[in-house]
């Protein structure tokens, strides 16, 4: 398991007047801080790989959060983004979910409330890799057993194409059970 904090962008237009939020959120997630949503989207571009969460003001100086947002949405699907907003306006909630955003918080940001929605998300982030995995593994497995069977039809196929046998060779294929399981203990 990988010791490395989970890597968070924060963008949000005072940026400077967070220090203490940010300080917060570095005692356990690595933090880049920006201001700006260009300067977002570049690091974004560059580093969506290793980024696990955005956290994206709707209001920024030089560009509308959403048009980040999207953006960010269309170049990496990866890291969760989590939409900072002054309002709770309904109609923007559900744009910022139906343009890919994971949560909406309210401003003014309650640290309480932010460590608690960067953790669960997380959490569900590594959930689903987990799932991910275990459906790879399932599939794999599932793959494994098929081959199996081809294998014990190829095999019944043979034993009865191959007409008259020896008593001996008979009585070893008499039983389909133990002919699987010593086909199975030879693999």
């Amino acid at each position: 398991m990988s010791t490395s904090k989970p890597l968070i962008l924060f963008v949000y237009p005072e940026v400077q007047s967070q220090s203490q939020l940010i300080a917060l959120m570095e005692k356990n997630y690595e933090v880049i801080a920006v201001s700006s949503g260009t300067e977002a989207m570049e690091i974004y571009t560059e580093l969506c790989l290793k980024i696990r969460i955005v956290c994206l003001s709707v209001e920024l100086d030089d560009v509308e959060g959403f048009d980040v947002l999207e953006h960010m949405h269309q170049h990496c699907s990866l890291p969760e983004i989590i939409m900072i907003s002054p309002e709770k306006d309904i109609q923007k909630v559900v744009g910022a979910m139906k343009k890919g955003a994971y949560d909406f918080i309210l401003k003014p940001i309650d640290p309480d409330h932010l460590m608690r929605t960067l953790e669960k998300t997380i959490e569900s982030i590594d959930y689903a890799k987990k799932m991910q995995n275990f459906s790879k593994k399932s599939f794999f497995k599932q793959l494994d057993f098929n081959m199996d069977l081809l294998l014990l039809k190829d095999v019944f196929s043979k034993t009865e194409m191959s007409g008259k046998r020896s008593e001996e060779h008979t009585s070893e294929l008499q039983s389909p059970c133990n002919l699987v399981c010593r086909l199975l203990l030879e693999k």
